[in-house]
């Protein structure tokens, strides 16, 4: 266990819980959060966990996913104590993907796409299999007209987590214009003169 940054073995115990409910099959992601009892006491879990176990990086990088898995009135301020968060497991550990997809998202949320794309990217580089950064990839894809770019992203991202809102959203909708594209150039359909992204 030494190797995720913590000998403690309930620390370990919350960790693993923690990452179940934010990076599970049934996560909802977090381009779509909304307010939810159940994902609030998670975040009030790896709070306790960071303030116990300080120097746990990886801890605090699931703190920065699960801030941004929060929705409602004080999205503004739960993006940026992601943001804080995630800078902190990156100054303990500057290979945690989950920090470095977390901090995509912010940028994202920003409408810093350039600076998204580059974190999420790396994220990607770091773990193929990061949710977080598969389901940013996707709708940034999305929100930028990219839409064959965002289908290898998104459908990994729904595989993923077949619950995730913001996945499967930026999905379908990439699905449809690229498949609407494919018929208008083979003459099936009049082509697309007007998309308006979901998000």
């Amino acid at each position: 266990k030494q190797f995720i940054g913590t000998d403690d073995e309930r620390a370990y115990e919350t960790y693993v819980r923690s990452a179940s409910d934010v990076f599970g099959a049934s996560a909802q992601g977090a381009t779509r959060p909304a307010s939810s009892r159940p994902r609030a006491r998670t975040v009030e879990r790896l709070e306790r966990l960071t303030r116990a176990q300080p120097r746990f990086a990886r801890a605090w990088a699931m703190l920065a996913a699960g801030y941004l898995s929060l929705g409602g009135k004080d999205l503004a301020s739960l993006t940026d104590l992601a943001e804080s968060s995630a800078e902190r497991a990156l100054r303990l550990d500057e290979g945690i993907a989950e920090a470095h997809a977390a901090l995509g998202l912010v940028d994202l949320r920003r409408n810093d796409w350039i600076a998204a794309q580059e974190k999420l990217e790396w994220a990607i580089s770091l773990d193929p299999n990061m949710p977080l950064a598969l389901e940013g990839l996707a709708c940034l894809h999305v929100d930028a007209g990219h839409y064959r770019a965002s289908l290898p992203h998104g459908r990994r991202a729904v595989a993923l987590q077949p619950r995730n809102v913001g996945a499967n959203e930026c999905l379908t909708y990439a699905q449809l214009v690229d498949t609407e594209n494919i018929e208008a150039a083979q003459g099936n359909a009049p082509p697309l003169r007007s998309v308006a992204p979901l998000r």
